[in-house]
This record gives C-alpha cells, structure tokens and sequence, in this order.
C-alpha cells in the first residue's frame, strides 16, 4: 500500500509541476479591442493627431497612407500632411511576443496652400507687355 501511495503522490506532484504557465517571457496574447481616432485640425495646417489604443500592446506602427510609416509605444502620434487628400490610415497594434492586431481609418485633410511671389525684376518700370503673352 505505501508504493501504491508513493506512487500516486508522485504522479500529482509531477503533473501539478507540468501544469504550471512560465511567468518569464512575453505574453502569447494577441492585441484586442484595438480602437482608432483621429482629430484633424481645422486650421489647414495638415495637421492630424491619431490615437490608437488596444488591450496587451506595447507598440502600434502607423502607416499614414502616403508612404511614411512611424512606431510609437504609446499610440498618440501628430502628423503633419503635406498635401490635401483622402488617406487610407493602417494602424497595426503589436503584443510583447509580436503578435498583431490592425485597424484602418480614413482621414480627409485640407491643407491650405500660400502662394509665394517674389518681384525679381532687373530693369525698373512695368514688365514689358510683348513677353506677357497676352
């Protein structure tokens, strides 16, 4: 009887010791609930603030639609466009082990355009109306 119970205490010990999750190393938990914002301001300077928020990141990779991609760790980043348009927003949020979660949101920015006019006339006087094409 006193194997028989050795034995059986044994094998729970040894099972309870495999059962029991590593606390070392990142989570195996992909991103969830990935939320994204945006706030384009109203001034037509281009530009947007971008919030993204999800449940196990620690980074998020934006890709603003126009070929400039930025990592931040805390998913609030400001981006200055420099043209109007519509843009397709990627937001990619990334787990510790490197797992993903993405999100796309359009953005419509107006970005207002200075004319820039310098007079780089050499002669005084009125520009000489025979080269004016009119």
């Amino acid at each position: 009887m006193k194997i028989v119970t050795f034995a059986l205490l044994s094998v729970l010990l040894i099972s309870a010791a495999c059962g029991k999750k590593s606390a070392e190393g990142p989570s195996d938990t992909a991103p969830s609930g990935l939320t994204v914002q945006t706030k384009v301001n109203a001034d037509s300077s281009g530009n947007v603030i971008f919030t993204a928020a999800a449940t196990n990141a620690v980074s998020y990779d934006f890709d603003f639609g126009n070929g400039v991609f930025q990592t931040v760790p805390g998913g609030v980043v400001t981006y200055k466009y420099p043209a109007s348009g519509n843009y397709s927003v990627n937001v990619i949020a990334k787990s510790a082990a490197g797992l993903t979660a993405s999100q796309s949101v359009q953005v419509t920015v107006i970005v207002k355009s200075s004319v820039v006019w310098a007079d780089e006339f050499d002669v005084p006087g009125s520009p000489d109306a025979s080269k004016l094409g009119l």
